[in-house]
């Protein structure tokens, strides 16, 4: 009835990773839910703002599917990288970069909490709180 997942994603230049940057560094924070149009993907904000606004995301910039079986939400989502970075830069094997996720509890009355992988994007917008991805391929 309004849960959803929300995912943000930081990433330096291709040799750089500073997650524990500046408060207010811009990054990528997409949000996903089933809607009454189905499942769809949402863009809060974009590490790139010239290339990306904020917006409901194209249904040709992403692939998503979200099943509910009894009381279990299973999300699958697939975002080719172009489509959460800024241009020319591309994750790399052994690079890190800036990682939060949660999963939103909504029963239709508003958000009553969240679960969190690492902080950064539910209560405060804040890299320096997120977790590090480690790209091994």
């Amino acid at each position: 009835q309004g849960d959803s997942v929300q995912l943000g994603v930081y990433m330096g230049s291709d040799d750089e990773y500073i997650a524990l940057g500046e408060a207010n560094t811009t990054f990528t924070e997409i949000g996903i839910a089933k809607t009454p149009k189905g499942p769809q993907c949402y863009r809060f904000s974009a590490q790139d703002a010239n290339k990306h606004n904020s917006e409901l995301m194209s249904e040709s910039e992403y692939e998503l599917a979200i099943d509910v079986d009894g009381n279990k939400t299973i999300y699958e989502l697939s975002i080719p990288w172009e489509s959460l970075l800024p241009d020319g830069i591309s994750p790399k094997a052994n690079s890190r970069r800036g990682f939060s996720f949660l999963v939103n509890d909504n029963d239709g009355a508003g958000r009553r909490g969240w679960i969190e992988y690492r902080s950064g994007i539910g209560e405060a917008k804040d890299v320096r709180l997120f977790g590090t991805l480690k790209f091994v391929k």
